[in-house]
């Protein structure tokens, strides 16, 4: 039996022998494309190309990887990848340990540097300053799903909407504690309703529950002895805390939009974030006007929201269309607005 182990040992040293060459392989040629790509100023990050190589890696018969696994092997090899073209740095509107870390991790991995901030403007002063290549924020429960404040940095900045992303988190309930010790629950505000469906779909009921604004709060409460949080897995494994209850159901998904001083190369399928500031008094000709340009080039009106951002008390219309603005039909379209139609970014969608 022994000699058997040994001998599985030494094809498995072997196999790994030859994925070291062909991951130096690879990486050999994404040198040779972020080269071109730096001299012709096209945005390193390529979510369309990513989820191609996945979409493809799937199709692969294979007996034992997942897709979930073969996706979190080849983010990993990605963000490498990407930081190899050129180190990346990405913030993010959050805390460490919260659901956007989350998200901005399982997107560009363990390798690349994170920056987080509860402050929009820094958000984008950092992207400005070349402090940060790419920066994530999720989108708030409102039609447009753009908080106020970060909307109003668009319009002012040259920083574009270059992706969407989602998350599933999934939940577990930690401790240092045994759980028949705990009797205080921590969570934070946004995942209370969760948490108590938790507890109450085990019939837990000898609980006192306590609201956090960030995950990161429960880490000066961790010590007590009769505590446990109910937090995203990510959070108990990046701060080490022992996971009591783990997989706990949820339905809900998290959306995000990513932002950069770059801009996204057209894919397949491609939308567009654009911002319309009436200039007559008469503010629904002039949203009229436009819908019938959309209809005119027959590109769908996904998203439409009335507005107000912190410019000159400004209201206007924050839209999403189908297409690319370099589609020479969209080129043509926001020229002929001019200043009435701010275009805010274009990105692939499914």
């Amino acid at each position: 039996m022994e000699k058997n182990i040994e001998n599985w040992r030494k094809k498995i040293d072997n196999i790994d022998i030859k994925i070291l060459q062909l991951l130096e392989n690879r990486m050999e040629f994404v040198k040779k494309i972020g080269k071109e790509k730096i001299k012709k100023n096209i945005n390193i990050y390529n979510p369309q190309r990513e989820k191609e190589i996945l979409q493809n890696l799937h199709k692969v018969p294979k007996n034992f990887l997942t897709n979930q696994a073969i996706d979190i092997i080849f983010q990993e090899i990605f963000a490498i990848s990407r930081n190899l073209e050129t180190p990346e740095k990405i913030a993010f509107l959050g805390s460490m340990g919260d659901h956007t870390h989350q998200m901005a991790r399982k997107k560009f991995g363990i390798i690349s540097e994170y920056i987080a901030t509860n402050n929009p403007a820094t958000l984008t002063s950092l992207i400005k300053n070349k402090q940060a290549k790419y920066a994530i924020f999720p989108l708030k429960n409102t039609p447009s799903g753009i908080q106020k404040e970060i909307l109003s940095l668009l319009l002012k900045e040259e920083i574009k909407i270059i992706a969407t992303l989602s998350l599933s988190p999934s939940f577990v309930i930690a401790s240092k504690n045994p759980a028949m010790q705990i009797k205080k629950i921590y969570t934070q505000n946004s995942d209370l309703i969760h948490c108590q469906n938790f507890l109450e779909s085990k019939k837990l009921k000898n609980f006192t529950l306590f609201t956090l604004d960030s995950y990161t709060d429960f880490i000066e409460h961790q010590e007590e002895k009769d505590v446990g949080i109910f937090c995203s897995e990510f959070f108990a494994t990046l701060y080490q805390l022992p996971i009591l209850f783990k997989n706990i159901e949820h339905k809900n998904t998290i959306h995000f939009f990513m932002i950069s001083d770059c801009i996204t190369s057209p894919s397949k399928k491609d939308k567009t974030s654009a911002f319309l500031t009436p200039k007559t008094h008469n503010k629904t000709k002039d949203l009229i006007d436009l819908l019938q340009d959309l209809q005119n080039q027959n590109k769908n009106l996904l998203k439409i929201d009335s507005a107000f951002v912190d410019i000159d008390d400004l209201c206007g219309f924050y839209l999403e269309f189908e297409g690319h603005r370099d589609e020479e039909n969209l080129q043509k379209l926001f020229e002929k607005k001019g200043e009435i139609l701010k275009w805010l970014g274009s990105y692939p969608y499914n």
